[in-house]
Formats: C-alpha cells, structure tokens, sequence
C-alpha cells in the first residue's frame, strides 16, 4: 500500500484528548491516530493547522500529550510533511458559493485544511461535520475545485474511517466534497 498524506484537523488531536467527554469519540480518534501512524500514512501540516494543534496542546494542558506525543512520534519517523500553498482565488469566491452567511465564517476557519489537501493526497479527516457540509454546498455551487477532496470524521462509527485507512484511503464518491 502507498502511503498518503493526510490532512489531520486539530479537531481530531482534541477528540483523542483524555479529557475528551465522550468515550466512543476519544477512543475513536485516538484509534484513527495508532492507524495513520502504524499504517504509514503521513500527516500534512501547513502553518495554521500546526498552530492550532500546538495550542491546542497548551490549551488543555498535559491531557493534549496525547496528541502531541503521536505528532513527535510521526516526526522522528519522517512521516510529517509541510504544506505552503495558499488558494486566495478560492478563499476569495467562498462568500459567493456559501449555503447562509454562517458558512462563510465557517469555511473561512478551515480553509487551510482544503489548502493543505489541494497541495497533497486531498484528504481531509476532521470531526467538523458542519464546515463539511458547507464545503460540499459551495463545491455545487461553483468551487468545483473542492469537488476531489475526501473528507473523513473518523469520530463517526458509520464511517468506518479506521478501515478506509486499511483500504488505502481510496477515493470514494460518498467522501468526496463534490
């Protein structure tokens, strides 16, 4: 299998928190981290993403460990890439392909993650179900370009985000922002 390379929201370092209030989504996200990492898949970071999980870590104090002992872990490994491509043509058209105006501000706040996927393997795994659901709007209603990102929340068990992992990660149309 070919490694990917996965861009991992802050969402999920939060959910694999200890301090995480839902079991299921702590175990869940956490499970999902082991599988990236045990299955050679690589983590994509560009500067906003690694800000918030790095404050994400002093936010919450000692039970973000977690999250920040797989980031080193992936990094002694070499399984941590950077990304620096910025798509102000896109970000720019988004209050035009927004759903209701919240979406704006919703897509605005992750539209690294898009920007991220878009320089690399275009895959997204997020807990934000919401910023997907606006993102898949604006995909229909003009930013096509959005249309080849994969999207995963691997805190949702009917998603069974460990076994597309297994899988290879493969481009499912049910995943896809178009």
């Amino acid at each position: 299998m070919t490694p990917l390379r996965l861009v991992i929201d802050a969402s999920v370092a939060s959910g694999a928190d200890d301090r995480s209030p839902r079991q299921t989504t702590r175990v869940a996200c956490a499970d999902f981290l082991f599988a990236v990492r045990d299955l050679g898949h690589l983590a994509v970071f560009n500067d906003r993403l690694r800000e918030e999980w790095e404050g994400h870590g002093r936010t919450h104090g000692a039970a973000s460990d977690f999250a920040l002992s797989w980031l080193t872990s992936m990094q002694s490994k070499g399984r941590v890439r950077r990304s620096s491509l910025e798509r102000p043509d896109l970000r720019w058209r988004i209050p035009n392909a927004a759903g209701h105006h919240e979406d704006v501000k919703t897509m605005e706040d992750d539209f690294h993650l898009i920007e991220a996927a878009l320089d690399t393997d275009r895959r997204v795994a997020s807990r934000d179900d919401k910023a997907r659901t606006a993102f898949k709007q604006a995909s229909a209603k003009g930013l096509v370009e959005l249309a080849p990102v994969l999207w995963v929340n691997p805190a949702s068990p009917s998603e069974a985000a460990i076994g597309w992992l297994e899988q290879g990660a493969p481009d499912e149309p049910a995943r896809r922002l178009s």
